[in-house]
C-alpha cells in the first residue's frame, strides 16, 4: 500500500512539473516580440507595421506569414488559439497595423474582429512622387524609400492606368 502511494505521488509530481513547463512555454510563446519598454524600434516599427490578410487566406497561411514577419513567435500557437476559439474561418481580409508589442492572442482577436487601421491622406494636385512619399511616410502608411522603390517596380507600372 505504501509503495502504491509513493507511485501515485511521484506521478502527480511529474504531471504537475509537465503542466508547469507547458504553461511556461505557452506564456513565452504568447508574449509580444518586443515589449513596450523596448526603445530599439523607430518610426513605423514603433507604431506598428502593416499586415495584409488576403481574401480566402487560411488560418495556417496567415499564421505562417505572421511568424515569418516576426509578429508572433509561433504559428502553432496562433493556429491553436484559432481552433480553441473556433475562429478558423473568421479571419477578415484587409490591412491591419500590428505593433510588435501585441501578444499572439491580441493579434488573433484583431484579425477576427476586422478592426483595420485606416489612414486618410490627401494628395494635392501637382505633388511629385517624392512629396507623395514624404506625405505617406509622415502619415505612417509606409516608409518613403519603400514607396519610391515600389514606383520603379515593373509590375506596378504595368498596372497603372494610362493617361491620354
Amino acid at each position: 500500500m505504501k509503495r502504491l502511494f509513493i507511485i501515485i505521488i511521484t506521478l502527480l509530481l511529474i504531471a504537475g512539473a509537465c503542466l508547469l513547463i507547458l504553461l511556461g512555454v505557452g506564456y513565452y510563446l504568447n508574449t509580444p516580440m518586443e515589449g513596450p519598454a523596448d526603445s530599439g524600434s523607430q518610426g513605423i516599427e514603433k507604431q506598428g507595421k502593416v499586415f495584409q490578410v488576403n481574401k480566402g487566406d487560411s488560418v495556417s497561411i496567415v499564421a505562417h506569414r505572421l511568424e515569418k514577419g516576426e509578429f508572433i513567435r509561433s504559428k502553432y500557437l496562433f493556429i491553436g488559439i484559432s481552433k480553441i476559439k473556433d475562429t478558423q474561418a473568421a479571419m477578415k481580409s484587409g490591412f491591419y497595423k500590428i505593433s510588435k508589442a501585441m501578444s499572439t492572442i491580441e493579434i488573433h482577436d484583431l484579425l477576427v474582429a476586422g478592426t483595420q487601421k485606416l489612414v486618410k491622406v490627401t494628395i494635392p494636385e501637382g505633388f511629385t512622387a517624392r512629396k507623395i512619399a514624404e506625405r505617406f511616410d509622415g502619415a505612417g502608411v509606409c516608409p518613403k524609400e519603400d514607396f519610391l522603390k515600389a514606383l520603379q517596380s515593373p509590375d506596378i507600372v504595368k498596372k497603372s492606368p494610362t493617361v491620354s
